[in-house]
């Protein structure tokens, strides 16, 4: 009677148990994992290196002060006040412009980035040619021909372009030192290198163009509104608000680093950012280590319950 008891008494299992199956087996845990692993290296070997250009910018407005002693006597004698243009940071503004989905749908569609950013499987770094894959896009027949369904489209749509343009794009700044820092991902070295510089570019261009826009609309209107206006206290606010378009206008024809300052242009990168093939590698093996272990837990706990029940 107690004999048929004692298998049923004991349902824990001590530390000191685990650690004895756990070597019992030992062959099993370290050997599995490694062969794996070897196999998954050649997988590793096979994917294609990723390159991360940097740039480093300021904010256009700490020049501002020199722009205004440049443009101080002429503004002088229209009798135009530049002070306080040095405060005009657009920076947080222009961060905020650079990620939105409208600016990077435009800048995709200039640039004519649609292709390389979502077709690229490779690239020669030789010759620098990208190389696309042929299951998304027939490069002879200029054709896309991925297969998705519904609602996706063989070519890719903005928001598909929006979201994997931010996926390789990086963009942060440190407030203390009102420096930011930009980047981007790619296959081609040549192809990060040259979107990190065209974005700032383009951003600078975009917000000066806008500027430059509102600052002519802003300008046309007052002017009718200071030759109809009869009270002396009216006209000048008019011509108050007169001059601080004219500011505006002025620099933003001057500067065409009109809100980032390149301080170290992106270049070509010569080192790989990725994949970190060594550190995956050993991810991958512990957590087949882990797995395994867990494995052999689980049989040998199946193997006493049923040697119990047996029993």
């Amino acid at each position: 009677m107690l004999s048929n008891m004692q298998p049923c008494e004991k349902r824990h299992t001590s530390f000191e148990d685990i650690v004895r199956i756990l070597y019992g087996r030992k062959w099993l845990i370290i050997g599995l994992p490694l062969i794996l692993s070897a196999m998954f290296a050649f997988v590793l070997i096979d994917m294609p290196n990723r390159y991360k250009s940097n740039a480093t910018l300021v904010s256009a407005a700490a020049s501002n002060s020199k722009v205004s002693g440049q443009l101080g006597s002429l503004a002088a004698l229209a009798g135009v006040n530049l002070g306080g243009l040095a405060g005009n940071d657009k920076t947080d503004y222009a961060i905020e412009v650079i990620v939105s989905r409208e600016f990077i749908e435009s800048f995709i569609k200039k640039r004519d980035l649609l292709i390389p950013l979502m077709a690229t499987e490779s690239v020669d770094l030789q010759t620098g040619q990208l190389i696309l894959n042929p299951e998304i896009y027939d490069e002879k027949n200029k054709k896309w021909v991925r297969e998705v369904s519904f609602p996706y489209t063989p070519e890719p749509s903005t928001q598909e372009a929006h979201k994997a343009f931010l996926a390789s794009f990086s963009i942060s700044k440190d407030k203390v030192k009102n420096t930011v820092y930009i980047s981007f991902e790619h296959y081609s070295p040549d192809f990060s290198k040259n979107v990190t510089n065209w974005i700032v570019e383009d951003i600078n261009d975009h917000i000066r163009q806008s500027d430059i826009r509102d600052a002519q609309n802003s300008i046309q209107f007052l002017n009718k509104e200071a030759d109809v206006a009869t009270i002396a206290e009216i006209r000048n606010v008019v011509y108050a608000l007169l001059e601080e378009q004219l500011k505006t206008l002025m620099v933003a024809n001057v500067r065409h680093e009109y809100v980032f300052k390149f301080i170290d242009r992106a270049v070509s990168p010569q080192e790989k950012s990725g994949p970190k093939r060594a550190l995956i590698l050993i991810m991958f093996y512990l957590f087949l280590l882990f797995l395994t272990s867990i494995y052999v837990m689980i049989s040998y706990r199946i193997k006493s319950l049923s040697l119990g029940k047996q029993l």
